[in-house]
């Protein structure tokens, strides 16, 4: 557990009113981890009072102040459900806004505890126990109910923490919100802020498939990504795919893909994971030829559910439309393998052909393997054959420059002679490494 002292430098500014480190900073502390952010809360003081104390406003809408050492601080305030959305909110606050009162606003009881200067634990929702127990636990109904979101936020820390189980009382309360449509008001922004979340979540044995399920279960993922949530009505060949229908094995390739990847930089992690969780997404059209219907499945997806950049999403498109290629790469033609370089713009974005490796060696590997099996080393074993023979592919075409072939022919100008002969040199590269791998 980490030194109260190292996580409370925020106490030790002179500050107008009583100070409170709260929400997830104190959930990590007594979990004993290293808090992520590091929240603190002011009691007893007045906007002016901030201000006169050489405090700047930097909060628009709640009552939020920077300090010169550029700590931040928040008044202790109350919400109040004005209308639709995450903007229909009026916060009130002011001196006589207690601690306990600034808590009950919160979303899980986990999440409502403070600790004082003190090191005194103020828990108003009894937090430490659910903590303690492993129980998800909404703080008041009407609180969860005004904010749609903390569905969304709570199917969030069941897959932060895989041993937690929620509360009976909060998932009746979810299935009532989702069967009221209550998750109509969502906006797309909000929706994919918190899957990105839950993909790059840096907490250590985080299980992704979990909000996923969680969000199926209580019927919430047909109203926020319909074309997800069908995947579990589509049945594969027990022999090819053990482990159940797409869906269970979409979720498998995920958690593994975000046990195995958690140093691949975050970019290039949001864009596998998304990967990894659409590669199928075709199969609910027709599983022959999936990877052709479901970028086209893809593309609704983003039309009318989520809002991805457009990195992510031209990645997402070239993985599903590429990852049959990839897995069947020992039997491919140079032209074919060829072609596949040229659809992932890898000779432009070279990164593009290991990030694939890593979708499709989730693919392969979500099966429900055991680890150290048999099976498990086959597939793994396998699937490296593959990546390492198309690697090897593109390192050989890309040496292969136009100006390298300029340089051959010196007494020829450039035109579009320059690009056929260009892919038959790299073509020929290709078929180079085949032969040589089958020696």
């Amino acid at each position: 557990m980490a030194k109260f002292s190292a996580i409370v430098s925020g106490m030790r500014i002179p500050v107008p009113g009583s100070v409170y480190l709260v929400g997830g900073a104190v959930r990590d502390w007594l979990l004993g981890l290293e808090p992520m952010d590091k929240d603190y809360v002011v009691v007893g003081a007045s906007a002016n009072e901030m201000l006169s104390a050489g405090f700047k406003q930097v909060g628009a809408h709640f009552p939020v102040f920077l300090s010169p050492e550029g700590v931040e601080y928040a008044l202790a305030r109350q919400e109040r459900k004005t209308g639709p959305g995450h903007t229909g909110f009026e916060c009130v606050f002011s001196p006589e806004t207690s601690l306990e009162e600034d808590l009950e606003r919160r979303d899980l009881t986990i999440n409502a505890m403070a600790i004082s200067c003190e090191e005194t634990l103020i828990d108003p929702y009894r937090g430490h126990l659910d903590l303690r127990d492993g129980i998800l636990r909404h703080v008041t109904d009407r609180g969860f109910i005004e904010d749609p979101l903390r569905v969304l936020r709570l199917a969030r820390f069941y897959a932060r923490y895989p041993k937690f189980t929620v509360a009976d009382s909060t998932y009746r309360l979810v299935v009532k919100m989702v069967q009221d449509g209550a998750l109509n008001e969502l906006s797309k922004e909000r929706i994919t802020g918190e899957i990105s979340k839950v993909l790059l979540d840096p907490t250590p044995g985080a299980r992704p498939s979990r909000f996923f399920s969680l969000l199926r279960e209580v019927g919430a993922l047909r109203d926020l990504i319909p074309s997800l949530a069908k995947l579990f009505f589509v049945d594969q060949s027990p022999i090819h795919h053990p482990e159940g229908n797409v869906f269970q094995h979409t979720m498998l390739a995920l958690d593994w893909a975000k046990s195995e990847y958690s140093s691949v930089p975050q970019d290039d992690l949001e864009r596998v994971l998304y990967g990894v969780l659409f590669h199928d997404i075709g199969k609910i059209v027709e599983s022959h030829g999936h990877e052709l219907h479901g970028v086209q499945v893809f593309d609704q997806v983003c039309d009318s559910d989520l809002v991805l950049s457009s990195t992510v999403r031209r990645f997402v498109r070239m993985a599903i439309r590429q990852h049959m290629k990839f897995k069947r790469a020992l039997e491919l033609r140079p032209g074919t393998i060829h072609d596949l370089f040229e659809d992932l713009k890898a000779f432009r974005e070279p990164n593009n052909v290991l990030l694939l490796r890593y979708v499709c060696t989730a693919d392969d590997m979500g099966r429900g393997q055991q680890r150290g099996s048999a099976s498990y080393n086959y597939s793994l074993a396998d699937v490296c054959r593959c990546g390492t023979l198309l690697e090897a592919c593109f390192e050989a075409a890309r040496g292969i420059t136009a100006q390298r072939i300029l340089d051959k022919h010196p007494d020829l100008k450039s035109g579009p002679w320059v690009g056929e002969q260009l892919r038959q040199e790299r073509i020929a590269a290709i078929k180079s490494v085949q032969v040589m791998s089958t020696l």
